[in-house]
């Protein structure tokens, strides 16, 4: 974290993406750039950066990435623009939001509630949570 803190900003490791730097970067509020892909391990920070308002921050197509890498080290106007729009975005209500959480809690209470009678049934496959 102190070095995610020293940036400025990060770019987005591809083509695998890195969720849950993106997720400490946001939560720092610093931008990520990244390319976004085709499968969630290298979506999941466009969906990140869609969430809050910095599509910007998300390119298409490899020399867009580089572009946009470029811009961000040498356009300081750019920068400071999306890191001011970061440090007022609401991350409560969109990419930090738990509002999902309470029904995650809810699936986990019934398989430790139901247990029992669950590994009882003998026509159902083990339920693996990890």
């Amino acid at each position: 974290m102190p070095a995610l803190e020293a940036a400025h900003f990060a770019i987005d490791a591809h083509p695998f993406g890195g969720y849950n730097t993106a997720v400490d970067l946001i939560t720092l509020r610093k931008p990520i750039v990244t390319l976004a892909g085709n499968r969630f391990y290298n979506l999941s920070t466009s969906y990140l950066l869609r969430k809050v308002g910095l599509e910007e921050l998300i390119a298409h197509d490899e020399a867009g990435f580089i572009d946009l890498c470029v811009r961000m080290i040498d356009d300081a106007d750019f920068r400071d623009r999306m890191i001011r729009r970061l440090k007022i975005a609401d991350l409560g209500t969109t990419a930090l939001s738990h509002e999902h959480v309470p029904a995650f809690v809810r699936a986990i209470d019934y398989l430790l509630e139901n247990h029992e009678k669950l590994v009882g049934q003998a026509d159902r496959e083990p339920v693996m949570v990890k």
